[in-house]
């Protein structure tokens, strides 16, 4: 695979810059410094390969010596990137005699390949090439890379005409699966915007060796090199191996030529930067064409590099800290010492150290010490005495920053004491085998956290194994407590097995959660665990619009933990219609609700509007609170009712087309359907009439209907005859029809539009309402069309206002005999249309015009000659937004018919039929 990628790499470097056609050939490595002559009697060339050390970069003159009777026409120079695919030419200019010379600039190692070309001036132009076999069996010159001197930095940002490492002299093979190979990112820097960077993969993928491998440098000038970097990690506990390796030949891995010099190198910090120890290549010094390679072996930490460094060898000091006492506590003094650790042979003198508190927290007594000298190899100390401040949290991390100079260099460190004792999170599990595994200890809510802390991520094997982090930062919202203050283990992994205890360690005291749980999937434990309220009955069952003062009991159950205090209630309404008396501040329990034990809430009443007649429950909402967390539980109670409503008219006209016209006299026969929850109270009867608001007029000539008992979920039909005596196409008649049974009266509306077919609910039955998953704003209730010739309206209505601008609708269809599988309206903002799905594929075929009529009504209409039908038959599912799976739809119409690309889930057999 990397020998591939340098081919075509060098290739097509060379293939950008040819000025002529170019031939694909073999290349046989050869030299040939004969002199040779075609059987056509080409000219006769001669030519020495020139010997010395050739630097990719540099310029090389070649020359040929081309003598013919006829005289010599042209002479070219052939020449590419050994082991590349494509040829360039150069022409070669004649100098004195018989000599040619070409300059050339090969840019890439390793070598330079090349054969000549010539022609004479004879009648019949006649070939030659040298080598004989041209481009077969070329002279060779090898190159070795321009090297960099030293001092080098590398701080990987890209200047103008940069985009990657290549760009930047840098090269990044794969040994695996080269999709995640290092790359610049601008994630995360150490300096500037941009730094070196490899991911972790994921795990289908699995491990990868990946290689970051710098430009050529040159260590000739110096005895004695170092090299330093800054490096960065996150998901550093399940790192696999970070190495350094060294190459003095080959900048391909392939080749061989690279050792290791640190064959694994420290763990990075975990999302903050540090300086690597330095690591001498003095063993290297002298060579004028080094390699240095970062390698990143494993798949489950990211790995970040920045402001690589490579110079002479000097005192590389590293710093640790302590103090005493420990611990040590606020108000306290301490005695910190920082010791230097030199990792290299070089020492230094004249070092002086300052102790700061980048964000205060105590008072040092004097800031900046002498330190004394340090030997090559060896170590140095300086203790300060620090008082910190009675105020001071305890229990924390304390920032501490160290300069240490000798006057000519400083180093400069990040450190931290510890204030009181640390603070630890462990979650102990037993994976029933090996698999990858990722785990969260945070605050809150573990839906949202008040913070999150990534403790693990990467594999893990068969057996107990204790998983940790240092949660020590997080001191201010510790210890674990109830509420907000409760911690969770979030741990997510494919593999079962029992997570046997969550743990969190504070001030040294050690907090366990009574929970426990068994691996697979995602499984979260609280400390401490919480109360989960369940609702358990409700009475009253059922209530009839005009009800007042119905007394209302709950009772509610704790399947958790106890709560952290005694438990208030409030009880209130979420429907307009409906009121709750005295249902605010009830003390449910005078002590924690323990796990378990159930509670009743009594008291409260409920008053049921006359006007809350939609056959809707009446929604309530309890709750809960104990003094620390509080808790919302939904309940409704049922008030059925019958609703009517006029579904279809049917126009029998006297012009007999269907539609009413100004001066006609006709038999409109109005169906009702009862959509609502109970039958009709006995008889039913209908009495129309035509609202003043109408722009048309009519007189009704039959004004009275029997529509006997319509049950819930029926319908029935009656005949009104009317005139019209005036208007136009396009006025209304605005018709009202007033329905009485035995117990109610319910005035129910329709619209005749002149010259205009009448609307008719595609069924009679109604989309359940609230059922739009995330409160979309399309919920859709029912759907209306109307055939004018070959266009259909289809006039959605949704139970609650809906936003024009973000509003996305689907209809699905199909039709017995067309041509089309499936039909596909789409309606979303900026573009609506109509597509034809065939051999797997959905085509547009026509135009969708929409039309928003109100805040809660929605036309779309098409033209039926583009579906190119056979009959005119329809079978049509609704929805509106997207959800993503498993539900995909926000709201179904009907319900539950599915997602067309979800074969488990997808059912057109409950598709509405529609006909004309």
């Amino acid at each position: 695979m990397m020998t591939r990628a340098r081919s075509l790499l060098a290739g097509g470097l060379l293939a950008a810059s040819s000025l002529s056609s170019l031939s694909l050939v073999a290349c046989n490595k050869g030299e040939d410094t004969g002199q040779k002559q075609s059987p056509v009697e080409g000219p006769l060339l001669v030519h020495t390969p020139p010997v010395g050390d050739f630097v990719a970069g540099g310029t090389i003159s070649l020359d040929v010596e081309a003598t013919d009777p006829d005289g010599v026409l042209l002479v070219t120079l052939n020449h590419r990137t050994a082991d590349s695919t494509y040829w360039d030419y150069t022409v070669m200019t004649q100098g004195e005699g018989d000599l040619f010379t070409a300059v050339v600039t090969p840019t890439y190692v390793p070598g330079l390949e090349y054969y000549f070309e010539a022609s004479d001036g004879g009648a019949s132009t006649a070939y030659s090439s040298l080598p004989e076999a041209g481009p077969a069996e070329p002279f060779r010159l090898d190159l070795r890379a321009a090297s960099v001197n030293l001092p080098w930095a590398e701080d990987f940002e890209l200047e103008a005409n940069q985009t990657s490492l290549f760009t930047l002299g840098w090269w990044a093979p794969s040994e695996d699966f080269d999709a995640y190979a290092w790359e610049v990112s601008p994630a995360r820097a150490r300096s500037g915007a941009t730094s070196a960077f490899h991911g972790r993969t994921p795990p289908e993928v699995g491990a990868v060796r990946d290689w970051l491998v710098s430009p050529a440098l040159n260590f000739s000038s110096l005895p004695e090199i170092m090299v330093t970097w800054y490096e960065s990690g996150q998901g550093t506990p399940a790192m696999g191996t970070h190495s350094l390796y060294v190459s003095t030949g080959s900048r391909f891995i392939e080749d061989g030529d690279f050792v290791p010099v640190v064959e694994a190198l420290d763990r990075p910090p975990e999302g903050g930067w540090a300086r690597s120890q330095a690591v001498d290549l003095s063993a290297y010094a002298g060579a004028p064409e080094v390699y240095l390679a970062w390698v990143y072996e494993g798949s489950g930490d990211d790995w970040y590099i920045d402001d690589i460094s490579v110079g002479p060898l000097k005192a590389d000091l590293d710093a640790s800290l302590s103090w005493d006492p420990d611990p040590v506590h606020p108000g306290e003094t301490a005695t910190v010492t920082v010791v230097f650790d030199n990792s290299t042979p070089a020492g230094t003198t004249n070092l002086s150290a300052t102790l700061t508190l980048p964000e205060g927290g105590g008072v040092v007594a004097e800031e900046t010490l002498p330190v004394p000298d340090v030997d090559g190899d060896g170590s140095t100390s300086v203790s300060f005495e620090l008082a910190l401040d009675p105020s001071l949290h305890d229990n924390r991390y304390l920032p501490l920053h160290v300069s240490l100079t000798d006057g000519t260099d400083t180093w400069e460190y990040d450190l931290q004491m510890t204030v009181g004792l640390p603070s630890s999170a462990s979650l102990d599990i037993e994976p029933a085998g090996s698999s990858t595994l990722s785990l969260i200890f945070g605050v809150g809510d573990p839906a949202s956290p008040t913070a999150a802390i990534s403790a693990y991520s990467g594999s893990v094997e068969a057996g107990a194994q204790v998983l940790q982090a240092d949660i020590t930062d997080y001191y201010d919202l510790l210890p674990p407590g109830p509420g907000p203050d409760r911690w969770f283990a979030k741990v997510t992994t494919s593999i079962t097995g029992p997570a046997t205890a969550f743990s969190v360690t504070y001030d040294g005291v050690t907090y366990t959660s009574e929970q426990t749980g068994n691996l697979g999937g995602e499984l979260i434990l609280q400390l401490p665990p919480p109360p989960s309220p369940r609702l358990v009955s409700r009475s009253p069952n059922t209530a009839r619009p005009g009800d007042a003062g119905l007394p209302v009991t709950v009772v509610v159950t704790n399947d958790g933990y106890p709560t952290a205090g005694p438990v208030t209630a409030t009880l209130r309404s979420l429907s307009p219609t409906v009121t709750v008396n005295n249902g605010s501040g009830i003390l449910l329990s005078s002590v924690p609700w323990e796990g378990g034990q159930s509670l009743s809430l009594t008291g409260p009443t409920l008053d049921i509007g006359s006007n809350h007649d939609r056959s809707q429950p009446a929604l309530l909402e309890l709750a809960l609170d104990d003094g620390l967390e509080s808790w919302t539980l939904s309940t409704e109670v049922p008030v059925p009712w019958p609703v009517f409503n006029i579904i279809g008219t049917a126009i029998d006209d006297s012009g007999g087309d269907g539609v009413l016209d100004a001066g006609e006299s006709a038999t409109l026969t109005l169906l009702v359907a009862n959509t609502g929850d109970l039958d009709s109270f006995g008889r039913l009867t209908g009495e129309l009439s035509i609202a003043s608001s109408s722009t048309a007029t009519a007189s009704l000539t039959s004004s009275t209907g029997n529509y006997f008992t319509i049950v819930s979920g029926g319908s029935r039909d009656e005949d009104f005859d009317i005139e019209v005596t005036g208007g136009a196409d396009g006025d209304t008649l605005d018709l009202e029809l007033l329905l009485t049974d035995t117990e109610a009266s319910y005035l129910v509306t329709t619209t005749v539009v002149l010259g205009t077919p009448p609307w008719q609910a595609i069924t009679p039955v109604d989309d359940n309402l609230r059922d739009n998953l995330n409160s979309y704003g399309f919920d859709i209730q029912r759907v209306w069309y109307r055939i004018d010739g070959s266009r259909i309206d289809l006039l959605m209505v949704s139970d609650v206002p809906y936003d024009p601008v973000s509003v996305f609708i689907e209809a699905w269809g199909t039709s017995s005999g067309a041509s089309w599988d499936f039909y596909r309206w789409v309606v979303q903002p900026g573009a609506a249309g109509m597509y034809g799905y065939r051999d797997g594929d959905f085509q547009p075929i026509g135009d969708v015009d929409t039309v928003v009529v109100s805040s809660t009504e929605l036309m779309i209409s098409w033209n039926t000659d583009d579906m190119d039908l056979i009959v005119d038959r329809l079978s049509l599912g609704f929805a509106a937004g997207w959800c993503g799976p498993p539900t995909y739809f926000c709201d179904h119409y009907p319900d539950g018919w599915g997602w067309p690309y979800d074969g488990t889930s997808f059912n057109m057999s409950r598709w509405f039929a529609l006909s004309w």
